[in-house]
């Protein structure tokens, strides 16, 4: 392997694997400005004239200073990528991508970083360097991670490490165990992703790999694992004894990020409340609002906690003056005004804190979405790739052939990918099954949290106005429609008889909600058996709910239909309400469609990719002989199955 790659590849890696897990962006080992050997690979720069010498130079400076001067680290990389392609070296150029990558993934700036790989990926198709193909992947793997590609990173991550553990260095493999483990746990295998980054902490020991750096990852791992506080607590205490030990500024300052979380779910309060100043004074010695911000709020959380109200309030004020970087001030703020009984502001701010939970949640699940859409193709056009290859192979040996030989080739070829086409086909179809059906569970998933919401507001104002019976009949028929709900979501397709059953006990949970002022009616055509149709789940619900927080009550005698009838192979679903309908403007734009209309038109877009068919939705006003408005009715197909 060259000379400047054995150098600065461990250092490349440990620089971009904890700048992502949130540890050493102020400082590398502890340290706070270049060590020595930076200082002397400058000098050595400053004489160097040719391209042969430069290069090495610039690469190991590049991975030295990327956490602590990255800015300078970016400009090292990118003279020697230039000098890379001036000498047309394509390892050189490879290896100073890699070292451009992360400066824009710790932007944000994803297209940037995406860029760079996809130039560095031919390159690294066929290199044979297994050190260096093994970065190439530790990089792939932290550029998914970055963009929420759990899977993808995972993948990348072990094949890293399959390519460098019959070789490498024990410490050269500690970034991959704890990125590798960190994933796994973090998509609710906790067990599973501790045995590898308990392998890299074994490593770190005994190698003398800074253990602060593993400590904070498995702390953190354990604290969100919640039935592991114990173990949070003993690692986060070991994370801020070693970074004491190891005279690492920065790794206190993360312990005591970390640890105020882990004390209070634990219950050591009054720990919790000295670790959190102590945060609030390192970080407003740093000079950081972004980092003041978040510490101000972890002692916010402790104090009230506490017991301590306004104390909290003022703290939480000094927090606003630094700005807003998160999203969880709505929720504190709601919590303290309901420790000072102030409960009309606590439901209001809870409410906003609710609102900005459904966006930030329903980006997530577009996130997921996107992620198993990126692996599919992916699949799919390596599977081309490979066919193409194939083909080009058989076209090959057929030329110099004899007459018969070219003839029974071209037949054996031509039977051989008819059959691979039948199996692909199927293939394709399958993976196509799987990944519309995480799209209909997640779409399902999003129509829930407004009315859940609701529901709590509700019993919240049976309790604030001392109405237990109220609550008690209440809570009962909501926990009910909750189990029907969940056990409903898991399923693609569910009978009519369980989706009018569902739907019963939602309105009477609504009529208890709104004291009554509403009746409703299920119909049913006589062509449908309940028991022995199946449709998707929760069509109806979102917009019968908006009829009831939109349409209804301003009128006398409110009244909701839900009417289910066959139609044309597919089954007709309407909703009508005797509310004030929809103005005209909403009627006509776009732009102005609820949330379930929304939701339901993508629910259907899926349907019509899978199924092949033309799933409408209308929604209309309805008007008397008068021409005045009596009502809206939405009107949309969906499909059916029937039992045998």
């Amino acid at each position: 392997m060259p000379v400047s790659l054995q150098q600065t590849v461990l250092g490349m890696k440990r620089t971009i694997t904890f700048c992502l897990l949130g540890l050493l962006t102020l400082s590398t080992y502890g340290q706070s400005g270049p060590s020595p050997l930076a200082d002397s690979l400058k000098q050595q720069l400053r004489i160097a004239t040719e391209a042969e010498d430069r290069y090495p130079l610039l690469i190991q400076l590049s991975g030295l200073l990327a956490a602590i001067q990255p800015d300078s680290a970016y400009r090292f990389a990118q003279e020697a990528y230039d000098l890379a392609k001036e000498a047309g070296t394509e390892w050189r150029i490879g290896e100073a991508l890699l070292h451009m990558a992360p400066y824009h993934l710790q932007r944000g700036q994803f297209g940037e970083s995406d860029s760079l790989l996809a130039l560095a990926q031919p390159i690294f198709a066929t290199c044979t360097d297994l050190q260096l193909l093994s970065s190439y992947y530790h990089t792939v793997g932290l550029n998914a991670q970055y963009q929420r590609f759990y899977s993808e990173a995972s993948q990348a991550y072990l094949k890293s490490l399959e390519l460098q553990e019959p070789f490498a260095e024990p410490r050269e493999l500690i970034p991959d165990y704890v990125n590798v483990g960190s994933l796994i746990a973090r998509r609710g295998r906790l067990e599973a992703g501790m045995q590898y980054m308990k392998q890299a902490y074994g490593l770190a020991k005994q190698e003398g790999f800074p253990l602060v750096q593993v400590e904070y990852n498995i702390a953190q791992a354990y604290m969100e694992g919640n039935d592991w506080i114990d173990s949070a607590w003993h690692y986060g205490q070991l994370m801020l004894a070693s970074a004491r030990r190891e005279s690492s500024t920065f790794g206190e300052f993360k312990s005591y990020e970390l640890l105020p979380g882990i004390a209070t779910k634990a219950g050591f309060l009054d720990s919790a409340l000295v670790y959190a100043r102590k945060g609030v004074e390192m970080a407003s010695q740093m000079g950081s609002p972004r980092a003041e911000y978040t510490h101000r709020l972890n002692l916010v959380q402790v104090l009230n906690e506490m017991g301590q109200g306004e104390e909290a309030l003022e703290e939480f004020d000094a927090a606003q003056t630094l700005g807003q970087f998160e999203n969880r001030q709505d929720l504190l703020y709601s919590q303290i005004m309901q420790r000072l009984g102030r409960y009309q502001e606590a439901n209001e701010h809870y409410l906003v804190f609710w609102d900005r939970f459904d966006s930030v949640q329903k980006a997530e699940d577009i996130l997921q979405i996107n992620e198993f859409e990126r692996i599919y193709n992916t699949e799919k056009k390596d599977r081309e790739i490979k066919q193409l290859a194939q083909a080009n192979q058989i076209a090959a040996l057929r030329v110099g052939r004899q007459k018969l030989i070219m003839g029974l080739g071209a037949l054996f070829f031509l039977a051989a990918f008819a059959l691979g086409g039948v199996f692909y086909q199927r293939n394709q179809r399958r993976q196509e099954q799987a990944m519309y059906t995480t799209e209909q569970r997640m779409l399902r998933s999003q129509m829930n949290p407004h009315f859940i919401f609701n529901a709590l507001s509700a019993v919240q104002n049976y309790i604030v106005y001392q109405k237990p019976e109220q609550a008690s009949r209440f809570l009962s028929k909501f926990g009910k429609l909750i189990r029907q709900t969940l056990e409903n979501s898991r399923e693609e397709f569910i009978t009519l008889a369980e989706e009018i059953e569902m739907l019963e006990n939602y309105l009477s949970v609504q009529q208890l909600r709104f004291d009554d002022k509403f009746t409703y009616s299920i119909e049913v055509d006589n062509e449908l058996t309940p028991e022995a149709t199946k449709l998707p789940p929760m069509f109806s619900q979102p917009f019968i709910e908006n009829s009831l927080e939109h349409g209804l009550f301003k009128k006398e005698n409110n009244h909701i239909w839900v009417r289910f009838r066959p139609e044309d192979g597919m089954l007709t679903l309407e909703v009508e309400d005797t509310g004030t309908g929809l103005h005209q403007g909403q009627l006509k734009e776009e732009h102005h469609q609820s949330l379930a209309t929304a939701i339901t038109h993508e629910r259907l877009s899926v349907f019509r990719r899978l199924f092949r068919k033309s799933f409408g939705m209308e929604i209309t006003n309805q008007t008397n002989e008068a021409e005045e408005v009596t009502g809206a009715l939405v009107r949309l197909q969906v499909p059916v199955q029937y039992a045998e």
